[in-house]
């Protein structure tokens, strides 16, 4: 395959829900080279253009050499107050891992970062969840990469490796009255995985430099 056709992507987060869907869709892309993928967890997965690093995510300074044959960054990385145990868990992968991997691939020459926050992140809010959120966008934003996109999708459908009961009540509550998700509350309609992935990959193709997506926007691009 032609190197100066394609491009070569990493994946931070490829075991999560929209890791995962857009792993499969990156090994699919013709015009995408090689698909490289940092993780801790075992990778179910194989293709001949899947190339696995292991990471602890704590060596960050070893990542050098893997940043410079990478084009675009996908950042899916994420967890729950819940599975973190504390705040101070749930900020270390919602904030710094992203954060750091932004620089890391800044510094490394990266041109395109594409990562997934969340509906309603705000730097200015007191829920700790969308702080955190929202002031890891305002990091990433401030590296001026040549493009960056993040991408707030609103509550995530699709095939779990876990299963959540409360998010499950959630989802089923939303689906009921979703009816009632238009004008404003457009954003707040469940969305699917595999939708938000499709978004990520036409977005990291397109023109626009610099864009905050909205839910209901990434539904319209993933579809």
């Amino acid at each position: 395959m032609d190197k100066k056709l394609t491009s070569n992507v990493l994946i931070i987060g490829a075991t999560g829900l929209v890791g995962s869907e857009l792993l499969q869709q990156c090994c699919k892309d013709v015009t995408i080279g090689e698909v490289h993928v940092l993780t801790r967890s075992e990778i179910k997965f194989s293709n001949r253009k899947l190339i696995i690093h292991k990471f602890d995510f704590e060596d960050f300074d070893s990542l050098s050499s893997i940043f410079s044959k990478i084009d675009i960054v996908f950042c899916c990385i994420g967890t729950t107050m819940k599975k973190a145990g504390s705040k101070e868990a749930f900020r270390r992968v919602d904030f710094e891992i992203p954060v750091t991997i932004a620089k890391i691939a800044k510094t490394s020459g990266v041109d395109r970062f594409i990562a997934i926050s969340s509906v309603g992140a705000d730097a200015n809010t007191s829920n700790f969840y969308l702080k955190t959120k929202g002031e890891m966008e305002a990091e990433i934003l401030k590296l001026n990469f040549l493009k960056v996109a993040l991408l707030r999708p609103s509550f995530l459908t699709g095939k779990r490796n876990e299963f959540r009961i409360g998010e499950k009540i959630a989802l089923f509550f939303m689906f009921l009255f979703q009816f009632l998700f238009f004008g404003r509350l457009a954003k707040y309609k469940p969305i699917e995985a595999s939708v938000v992935a499709n978004a990520m990959l036409k977005i990291s193709s397109s023109a626009t430099n610099t864009k905050v997506y909205e839910s209901n926007e990434i539904q319209w691009i993933g579809n």
